[in-house]
């Protein structure tokens, strides 16, 4: 949890920096439109089409800037690949399943897809009409051996959260976990 941490931080760091440096720019540029306009109202005598202002190019001295933002950026999207945390910051995020809720006339069928999930992982939880389910997927731990190309199972904790109707009877829920899809059935108060 630290590591995500220390990751949002450095993320806020930069935009912080970001904006730093765009401030510090627009700054520099007002300084010397300021002088220029300064010396044009001392010495109108000297104002020619080619003096300082003419000269000044505000979208030079931002597209610098966005170049070198891009190299920063570029730089720190190649390294944040390597680090080991970062990897496992989005295999361990808790991500939300998808959910089905029909109306079957005197009762209420809820569907949610939860691959993967052993049955005795499965929690429901039912307060103030809000109902919630959660599973943890089995971690398939690869051998040292296996040097996957591109891997994309998921494992770690699926969340989800739905408000019920409020004819919906919680007190006598039924649930079917088959193919890994969970099946709640809630019937509605007479």
């Amino acid at each position: 949890m630290k590591s995500y941490k220390n990751i949002l931080y450095l993320i806020v760091g930069l935009l912080v920096l970001i904006v730093g440096l765009q401030g510090y720019y627009i700054y520099k540029l007002n300084d010397k439109k300021e002088g220029v306009l300064q010396e044009r109202v001392q010495n109108p005598s000297k104002l020619k089409l080619d003096d300082k202002f003419s000269k000044i190019n505000p979208f030079e001295d931002m597209i610098k800037m966005q170049k070198e933002m891009d190299k920063l950026f570029n730089s720190m999207s190649s390294n944040f690949a390597t680090i080991p945390e970062f990897e496992k910051f989005f295999q361990d995020m808790s991500i939300s399943p998808a959910l089905n809720l029909k109306d079957l006339g005197k009762k209420y069928e809820l569907s949610v897809n939860i691959p993967g999930s052993d049955k005795k992982s499965i929690k429901i939880d039912v307060k103030d009409n809000i109902l919630t389910v959660e599973a943890k997927t089995i971690k398939n731990e690869s051998k040292k051996s296996e040097d996957y190309i591109h891997k994309e199972i998921f494992s770690g904790v699926f969340s989800r959260s739905i408000t019920l109707p409020k004819d919906a009877d919680t007190s006598d829920l039924k649930s079917d976990y088959k193919d890994g899809v969970l099946k709640i059935t809630i019937p509605k108060k007479k």
